[in-house]
């Protein structure tokens, strides 16, 4: 995951700077879920996941 991070922010910092961007804004809701795996009868296991259900961008040149 630490990798991926430097990525996102490599990828973001190019991106400010190849459009010059003076603000970059984003707003996103994250929604945060956990079930319980019963498909084994001896072993039940919780899963956490998260689903995005909206992102907002918005920046100003």
């Amino acid at each position: 995951m630490e990798n991926d991070l430097e990525l996102i922010k490599t990828m973001i910092t190019d991106f400010i700077e190849e459009y010059q961007l003076k603000t970059l804004k984003i707003n996103t809701k994250i929604e945060y879920h956990t079930r319980l795996n019963t498909e084994n009868p001896k072993k039940w296991t919780t899963e956490n996941y998260s689903t995005v259900n909206n992102i907002d961008i918005n920046l100003t040149k």
